[in-house]
């Protein structure tokens, strides 16, 4: 019987010992299950502000780049108090290409969706006189302006009776006369 006893305790020790190995197994692999769990966990939240970080960058570099946007937009637009420097740089275009030129009228026109944004629109009807060369430099001046100009309405008429004010010396030259509108953008 001790050699059956024997056997038996062995056999019992190596139920208990394979018990415990599964045991610990269990626990190991638990462990690592969470670990991996959490390794997980924070990976995800290190990619997550890694994209948020690198979307931060994307939206400093588009709002530096839209202020320079923004400011220039706005240099296009006359100013609240601009007004009078705009027509004088109309007229001051005219003198320097030899025209007459007569502001036949100033209006603001309102337009619900320009009013939202704060601005109006400037209408402008005048009037040239002067050489063919100097109203054609003085449109491409005005198409050219630093603002946003739209032309809405232009007539050239010429005859070739003399101006004392743009003839020479005596000899009678063509006389272009130009009627045009044009609308710019003003903030209010």
């Amino acid at each position: 019987m001790s050699h059956t006893r024997l056997l038996k305790n062995i056999l019992i020790f190596e139920i208990i010992l394979m018990i415990v190995i599964f045991v610990s197994y269990y626990f190991v692999f638990l462990d690592i299950k969470s670990k991996n769990e959490n390794t997980s966990v924070l990976r995800n939240n290190l990619s997550y502000q890694i994209g948020k970080q690198q979307y931060m960058a994307e939206m400093q570099k588009t709002i530096k780049n839209s202020n320079s946007d923004i400011s220039q937009i706005s240099s296009m637009i006359v100013s609240k108090d601009g007004d009078v420097a705009f027509i004088e740089s109309l007229e001051n275009s005219a003198r320097k290409n030899g025209l007459d030129i007569k502001i036949d009228s100033l209006t603001f026109d309102d337009n619900a969706n320009l009013s939202a944004g704060g601005l109006t629109s400037l209408r402008v009807k005048a009037t040239i006189k002067g050489s063919w060369l100097g109203t054609f430099t003085f449109m491409n001046e005005l198409e050219s302006m630093i603002y946003k100009v739209r032309v809405d309405t232009f007539a050239l008429m010429y005859n070739t009776d003399a101006d004392p004010s743009l003839t020479k010396k005596g000899v009678k030259s063509t006389v272009w006369q130009s009627i045009f509108e044009i609308h710019v953008l003003k903030f209010k």
